[in-house]
């Protein structure tokens, strides 16, 4: 018997089972773009279902100081459903992320979201080798409690990769290929330059949006179905601010659309 032949073969094709996916090769967004720096802002945003059945309200501040942190750019988002919404899903949430003040790249993430029925606390930590989140839930007087690592040093949380896409310098066409791991799962993101649309007299960009999910073991990318479409409006202009937002999802289109700022 010949073993000569199997293990020659075995031994050729060993390095490509750890071959990196493709995936990785198509990941261009490893820095942020030239319109990165934002002044210290507060966006207040009116969510509803199909643009006609008010659904919610949503705060972003980005760089508000905090004393606490003098080494973090602190970005904050929270919100709430109402009215007719909130009968059907009374949803309350606040998010909180701490970003390095030089690249706004992701340190720390800390989510709070209640429903009727529980309540779930997610931090996220960011290294340069990987990103751990730890999830509690509270439900019915009991609590359970999960720990979870991506091995991916480039991942972007949720406020970072606002930001980071609103750096962007793209021309109509091109696409910007990043990972964000919103809370526990990391996702594939590809955005799309879509060109310039004129929106309430003020002229903006148009992105698409998709995600794939990515399996944190094996790495490889699933479909993501309860999101079917996201589309993003930004000024298209030096504040770069996001005005409008769509996704169609399993329980219809949703839309949040920007209706104050002020500044600090």
């Amino acid at each position: 018997m010949n073993l000569k032949t199997p293990l020659l073969a075995l031994f050729l094709l060993a390095p490509l089972s750890h071959a990196k996916p493709q995936w990785m090769s198509e990941v261009n967004l490893t820095a942020p773009g030239p319109n990165l720096k934002v002044r210290p802002i507060e966006l207040t945003y009116d969510l509803s279902w199909n643009g006609s059945v008010t659904a919610g309200q949503a705060t972003i501040r980005f760089g508000h100081p905090d004393p606490r942190y003098p080494k973090s750019f602190i970005a904050q988002s929270y919100g709430e459903t109402v009215g007719f919404a909130r009968g059907l899903f009374p949803f309350d949430f606040n998010y909180t992320s701490f970003l390095r003040p030089a690249n706004y790249r992701p340190q720390v993430f800390v989510a709070d979201e209640k429903t009727k029925k529980e309540q779930k606390l997610t931090e996220t930590r960011f290294t340069s080798k990987s990103v751990t989140s730890t999830e509690k839930k509270v439900k019915n007087g009991k609590t359970s409690s999960s720990v979870s690592t991506f091995s991916y040093p480039n991942a972007l949380g949720v406020h970072s990769a606002v930001l980071w896409v609103r750096s962007l310098d793209m021309k109509p066409g091109q696409e910007a290929v990043f990972v964000v791991m919103p809370f526990k799962s990391p996702y594939l993101c590809r955005v799309k330059h879509l060109g310039n649309e004129v929106m309430s007299s003020r002229r903006t960009i148009k992105y698409d949006l998709s995600l794939q999910k990515i399996d944190k073991t094996t790495l490889e990318l699933k479909a993501y179905d309860k999101v079917k479409s996201l589309v993003l409006w930004i000024s298209d202009d030096a504040e770069r601010l996001p005005l409008e937002f769509r996704s169609k999802v399993f329980i219809g289109d949703v839309r949040a659309v920007l209706t104050s700022r002020s500044y600090q």
